[in-house]
């Protein structure tokens, strides 16, 4: 029933669960936007069905039913699960929404879309609220636990997502989250005299994935990885070349792309900071992190299984900084780390409108004092 048009007031006439009957006589089924639907025209085109219409077409039956959804994985639902309701155990809003409403910023036109993830494996699905829900300015939940929802696609048919009806929907009651450990030593004032590691990407080609200097260059998601390009900026003379991650163009419905240094070995070292610097083009809900590892073995193989905790002392520019200027992650200090580190720069987005957007990295570099 994607085609009607609906009053007010049909949610008290066809409330959830009410058994309906449909008089299709007259109508079609198709797809509109990827979604099978039942509305006017032919199999080519389902048109709209009008407000004057439906009460005759659709019938309110005596029955009202207790819905129980279908508990299942995210990466085990296909199109059969399409417009039937879903219920995920063990879930989170990605750390990066928490501050958000369910639809009520500036970004959100028709709908807001938040990150959800599994903490059993990390494997995301969209959060769809409409911006004419009641709850739409409520803020997002803050802990883990089940949500259930309609698991559909989205208006323009270019990714899955789980559409909410209310707030009881989402029971993350209050269990510690599962985010990843967090490495904060702070910033330092100042950064050493010898150099550990250092890269300005300069020697690397320009539309080609980084490679040499002991980097490992990683598309864990997508067809889209690290890059080298040239830009103008506030901040850089012309031509200065960068790393950029851009999906815009990509059409995948999910980007995953890591940026990992060598190992570092931080023995009998003092004084270990880290320095880079960030600019983006509109990050439309994408995002960057700053990550390390103190088990990783270096084979990409294993990227997904070694332990992964956040910088979070390094400043990454944000969606709401100034879109052409470079941004100094400051002097973050690594001297609460120890043995053999691997930092890595991992962007997480799409191909797909509002999640596709543009991360630029320059300047790292990791100093110490002997």
């Amino acid at each position: 029933m994607g085609n009607l048009s609906y009053t007010r007031s049909l949610y008290n006439t066809f409330e959830i669960g009410r058994k309906v009957y449909v008089k299709m006589n007259g109508l079609t089924i198709g797809l509109s936007n990827g979604v099978v639907s039942i509305g006017k025209g032919d199999s080519n085109q389902v048109k709209q069905i009008q407000a004057s219409e439906f009460r005759n077409i659709i019938k309110r039956g005596t029955e009202v039913a207790t819905l129980t959804p279908k508990i299942a994985n995210i990466q085990d639902l296909t199109g059969k699960d399409e417009n039937t309701l879903i219920q995920l155990n063990n879930m989170q809003v990605n750390r990066f929404d928490l501050a958000s409403t369910y639809a009520g910023e500036s970004i959100d036109e028709f709908d807001g879309f938040r990150f959800l993830e599994s903490c059993d494996n990390k494997v995301s699905i969209l959060m769809q609220t409409s911006t004419f829900a009641d709850f739409k300015s409520l803020p997002i939940p803050q802990g883990k636990g089940t949500i259930q929802g309609i698991f559909g696609r989205d208006f323009r048919d270019a990714f899955n997502v789980l559409m909410i009806n209310s707030t009881s929907d989402i029971n993350f009651d209050g269990q510690q989250r599962c985010d990843p450990l967090e490495l904060n030593c702070g910033l330092a004032a100042t950064y050493g005299t010898t150099n550990l590691f250092y890269e300005n990407f300069e020697t690397q080609t320009n539309n080609r994935l980084i490679t040499g200097n002991g980097w490992t260059n990683h598309i864990e998601a997508g067809t889209e990885g690290w890059e080298a390009f040239s830009s103008v900026s506030t901040n850089a003379s012309l031509g200065t070349r960068s790393a950029r991650v851009q999906t815009a163009s990509s059409g995948d419905v999910s980007n995953m792309a890591w940026l990992i240094t060598p190992a570092l070995d931080l023995t009998g070292k003092n004084g270990v900071t880290l320095r880079f610097k960030t600019s983006n083009s509109l990050a439309d809900s994408s995002f960057m992190e700053v990550l390390y590892s103190l088990n990783w073995d270096g084979t990409q193989a294993n990227i997904k299984t070694a332990t992964w905790g956040v910088l979070s002392a390094a400043y990454i520019v944000k969606d709401s900084d100034s879109f052409v200027p470079w941004f100094n992650s400051g002097n973050v200090d690594l001297t609460c780390a120890t043995g053999t580190i691997h930092i890595a720069f991992k962007y997480t987005g799409s191909g797909q409108e509002s999640f596709d957007g543009v991360y630029e990295l320059d300047e790292v570099s990791i100093d110490y004092t002997p």
